[in-house]
């Protein structure tokens, strides 16, 4: 027995309910792209014409990126914020994924009890954990520095990914 490929497809048809829906969709977009829009004319305009210059600027002035770039070492920042995320995001990666299979896939005593522990952390507010992971961080001695962060963002972010 054959069956004929793609003969469940119809014509498009343009209907009032999905225009109607394309308009919103649109509006809602460039509600939503227009501060990111504001934002890098501003950051292009002359300092003057901030708040009273027309939205596109006449002309475009990038002195503010090297200046910005030297003053408040952005390279530096930058790095930081790399390396952050790629650890956070290799450690998330590897204890949800061994998290993952061990819940599929092994048999272990108390592995329903685990995993409802594990299900119950996402139910908390994330405010009522601060001071506790503060006193945590503090006691291993990695206030202000990468580790602390990267060790609570893979303690935090590996339960919503397992």
């Amino acid at each position: 027995m054959f069956y004929e490929a793609g003969s469940r497809r119809g014509k498009f048809h343009i209907t009032p309910t999905r225009i109607a829906a394309f308009v919103v969709l649109l509006v809602l977009s460039l509600v939503g792209v227009y501060p990111f829009i504001w934002m890098i004319l501003t950051s292009l305009r002359e300092r003057n014409t901030i708040f009273n210059g027309p939205f596109i600027p006449t002309n475009f002035v990038f002195d503010a990126y090297p200046q910005a770039w030297q003053q408040t070492n952005f390279g530096e920042h930058f790095l930081n914020t790399i390396v952050i995320a790629i650890f956070s995001l290799a450690g998330i990666l590897f204890f949800s994924t061994a998290a993952g299979y061990a819940f599929a896939k092994l048999k272990f005593p108390f592995k329903r009890t685990f995993y409802i522990m594990l299900l119950s952390t996402m139910a908390m507010p994330a405010t009522s954990l601060i001071i506790p992971l503060y006193l945590q961080v503090k006691s291993l001695g990695l206030l202000n520095s990468q580790a602390g962060l990267i060790l609570v963002y893979v303690a935090s972010m590996s339960p919503f990914s397992t």
